[in-house]
């Protein structure tokens, strides 16, 4: 299926498009690169089963956030104000980003999921929501292959790290 055939049936692509740009040279994207917007599993690999995950039994959404929710036993404490470190801002411009002390760490993201008793707008549940932001597959200038950034603002205030080319080995 050609590139512009996968991108096409993502149900995020009228509001948050993937786009294709080399103002470089004539290369197109590799025929084997694949856009996906959900797990493939390959090989011998499967999925776990349904009753192996444990999720919370949170009644609200603040609950998630602030009433001890299982999924998030292993997250920090902040020595201040004795909460957990909370890995999203939940409100505000920045609502679903990821808070500073995370961009850089190598610290893991515990979120709830669905086998969780919150909803699916829950405060946690933010990568199993998608992609929302829209995407550029570029060639880069320097030889380096193809690149991938975002093109639409994000409220971080660190515009060098939003702005983060990530660029693969192609």
């Amino acid at each position: 299926m050609c590139h512009w055939c996968q991108i096409s049936k993502f149900s995020t692509q009228q509001k948050y498009p993937i786009t294709i740009t080399n103002v470089v040279d004539t290369y197109e994207l590799p025929g084997d690169f694949r856009f996906i917007d959900s797990n493939v599993y390959d090989g011998d690999v499967m999925p776990a089963d349904d009753e192996f995950r444990v999720g919370c039994e949170c009644e609200s959404r603040s609950d998630c956030q602030y009433a001890g929710c299982h999924c998030l036993q292993d997250m920090d404490f902040d020595e201040d104000t004795q909460e957990k470190v909370y890995s999203y801002h939940s409100t505000g411009e920045r609502k679903e980003c990821l808070r500073g002390a995370k961009l850089d760490s190598r610290d893991p993201i515990y979120e709830c999921h669905a086998s969780c008793s919150c909803d699916e707008n829950c405060v946690n549940r933010v990568v199993e929501r998608g992609r929302r932001i829209p995407l550029n597959i570029f060639r880069t200038e320097d030889s380096r292959g193809w690149g991938m950034s975002y093109f639409d603002f994000c409220p971080i205030k660190n515009v060098n790290i939003a702005r983060r080319e990530i660029q693969s080995s192609y």
